[in-house]
């Protein structure tokens, strides 16, 4: 009962906090959930090694957790960090540090505002570690799947399947097969075929061939 009373008191916290942030009613059991991993983290690492490390360890356990949650439910991961986090805050560590302060006990005020910010640093580097995870997991995901889409074997189009007929273009403005120089048979240009006959101009100097009068030419 104990150790299960702390728990209690992290999940109520964090309860009270997202409900002050205005968070969404689904959202709210899950950050109490992180909270409690949290906070269940820190204690076992705290009694283990130093509290540095239990503030890095709460801090990664919170920090997967919500990315986690914010893949599966379409939410952003933020939300549950900031909630979570707080039943870890050291909030005790900046409050003895403003009272020694207060005190005149500058020895005192300085090592508890070290502590603190070691704790701080400590929660930091934890959330950006999990952060880093998740973002190289992703990460390995999207280059599997585009490694076996790149090995996928695609398949032959038929001739024509492209939408484009394959007779098209044969024929150039004069009328002549393979003018066309995509057209063209062979890959042949229109400047590398032989030239078409020659029409010669019609008589009179006009275009209509009619011979041009002297009367009406005065």
């Amino acid at each position: 009962m104990s150790h299960l009373l702390p728990l209690l008191w992290a999940a109520g916290g964090t309860v009270g906090f997202a409900l002050l942030f205005d968070c969404k009613l689904r959202d709210v059991p899950l950050a109490a959930v992180g909270a409690v991993l949290g906070w269940g983290i820190y204690s076992l690492a705290l009694e283990a090694g130093s509290p540095k490390a239990a503030f890095f360890a709460a801090a990664l356990v919170i920090g997967l957790w919500a990315e986690i949650v914010a893949v599966i439910v379409k939410r952003p991961a933020s939300i549950y960090i900031v909630c979570a986090i707080l039943p870890i805050v050291p909030g005790s560590g900046m409050y003895q540090t403003m009272l020694e302060s207060v005190n005149g006990n500058l020895p005192g005020s300085l090592q508890a505002g070290f502590e603190t910010l070691m704790a701080a640093g400590a929660i930091a580097a934890g959330l950006a570690v999990s952060s880093a995870i998740s973002r190289l997991l992703s990460l390995s995901s999207l280059g599997r799947r585009l490694r076996l889409r790149w090995r996928t074997p695609r398949r032959p189009q038929s001739p024509g399947q492209d939408g484009r007929d394959p007779g098209r273009g044969q024929r150039g403005a004069d009328g002549r097969p393979g003018a066309v120089g995509l057209g063209a048979p062979d890959g042949q240009r229109a400047a590398d075929l032989p030239p078409g006959p020659r029409r010669d101009p019609p008589p009179g100097g006009r275009s209509g061939g009619q011979p041009v009068d002297s009367a009406q030419r005065k």
